[in-house]
């Protein structure tokens, strides 16, 4: 029983990997693809925050993958980015041997087989296309581990007090 109480406060729950296009400590554009269905979540976040926070949700550990080279200006360009992105997830997705990972090593074995190369894919593809604008930004592109109070989402548009 012991052992039960202990695992409560040690073990992490609900764990899960984002994909974040942006700068360190400002303004980004998160992809959360769900380990337990594969659907894909997306949304933008600003933070002065060195590490990830978000309802509840709390970064573990992060992982710089790459940088990408997009024209600057607005968010729909960091959109189309990550549209290409969650494309190239759809592919490999369907073809993954992950099925409902829950553990620490099975969301691993799915940012391996599935988020990491989908990713490093839509940014080779955009080197070797160039970019077509007279100016350009170039964006992080991280994979930050985080644990989620409960399965799914991980921003939630459920209120969360009145008033």
């Amino acid at each position: 029983m012991f052992a039960r109480f202990i695992d409560a406060f040690t073990k992490p729950r609900n764990p899960s990997v984002i994909l974040a296009v942006g700068e360190d400590h400002g303004t980004i554009d998160v992809l959360h693809l769900h380990p337990e269905t594969g659907d894909v979540e997306r949304f933008g976040i600003s933070s002065h925050s060195p590490t990830f926070r978000c309802d509840g949700s709390r970064e573990t550990t992060r992982e710089q993958i790459g940088t990408v080279t997009l024209p600057a200006g607005g968010c729909t360009v960091t959109g189309s980015f990550l549209e290409d992105v969650t494309a190239q997830i759809r592919k490999r997705w369907d073809n993954s041997m992950v099925s409902n990972p829950s553990s620490v090593e099975s969301v691993a074995q799915l940012v391996q087989e599935v988020l990491k190369p989908a990713t490093l894919e839509v940014i080779r593809e955009r080197k070797e296309g160039g970019v077509a604008a007279k100016e350009t930004k170039t964006h992080s592109v991280y994979l930050i581990y985080i644990t989620r109070p409960k399965p799914g989402k991980v921003v939630s548009l459920e209120p969360t007090s009145l008033g």
